[in-house]
Parts: C-alpha cells; sequence; structure tokens
C-alpha cells in the first residue's frame, strides 16, 4: 500500500520531531571556506553543528569550550587536510573525542594528504571528498547518520 505524498510527508515530519538529530563537532585546520560550506549544509537541514570559527564566542577560554562542546556531541568529524594533520589542537581533538567514548568519528578526506592518515582514524569509515566537495559530502553523511538513528 502507498501513502499519498502528502501523508508520507507528515508521518516523516512526525518521526523527524519525535527523534532528534545527533549533534556534531567539526574539527577542522585553515580550510574555513570549505568548512563553512559544509557546516551550512548540515545547518540546512536541522543539525546542531559546532565549530571554533562561528561558534567561539568573545572573553570564552575556546581550550575549555572545545572540550565541552566535544564532550556533549554525539559525532565528531575530522576535516582531514595537510594543515589539519600536522595541527597540534586538531589531534588533540581527535584523542579529546576517542577518549570520550561512544561518538561516531568520521573522518572526511577533503584534498591529497602528504602523510598517512593516523591509525585511530583508520578504523573510521572514511569520506572521500576530494572530487565531490563540501556540499555532496554534507549530503553523503546525513545520509549514512539515518541509519544510526
Amino acid at each position: 500500500m502507498t501513502l499519498p505524498d502528502e501523508n508520507q510527508e507528515a508521518i516523516n515530519t512526525t518521526l523527524e520531531q519525535q527523534i532528534p538529530l545527533p549533534r556534531i563537532f567539526i574539527s577542522h585546520s585553515k580550510n574555513q571556506e570549505w568548512c563553512a560550506t559544509f557546516l551550512h549544509e548540515f545547518r540546512k537541514h536541522g543539525y546542531d553543528v559546532w565549530c571554533d570559527f562561528d561558534s567561539l564566542k568573545a572573553g570564552q577560554t575556546w581550550v575549555q569550550e572545545i572540550e565541552k562542546e566535544i564532550a556533549k556531541r554525539e559525532i565528531f568529524i575530522i576535516l582531514l587536510t595537510a594543515e589539519s594533520q600536522e595541527s597540534v589542537w586538531v589531534n588533540q581533538e581527535i584523542d579529546m573525542a576517542h577518549l570520550a567514548g561512544g561518538k561516531c568519528i568520521i573522518p572526511v578526506i577533503c584534498e591529497r594528504l602528504n602523510q598517512p592518515v593516523r591509525l585511530l582514524l583508520k578504523r573510521c569509515q572514511m569520506i572521500d571528498a576530494i572530487n565531490c566537495g563540501p556540499q555532496e559530502s554534507a549530503l553523503k553523511i546525513m545520509n549514512d547518520i539515518q541509519f544510526m538513528i
């Protein structure tokens, strides 16, 4: 039996209201334009996304805010670039997410990398965004997230 489109839309809306979307933390280094497009796509679809460059407020202690936000979010997305692989802070954020336990860690390869991916991240299914860009990558992740909730 097939429901009319309006009935299916009502069911989808009811389900979305009952099942909250997971909250997302995005870790990156020096690729703000790519990251901004990526996170905008999630927000456009109702996701609560935290990213340092647009979420930190004046006067906040950024290390404490980052620790707090990683701890309270269900999904940790790392945007892998040559810069992020070398960033001490990004690697600390990866470690925090891993130690927090119970998080879905999603590595997104944004460009060709100069060195191998950390073993910790190799254990996670990666998204190759080199040829598809930020919007398509975000949509792929959102599609995969549906199967997690």
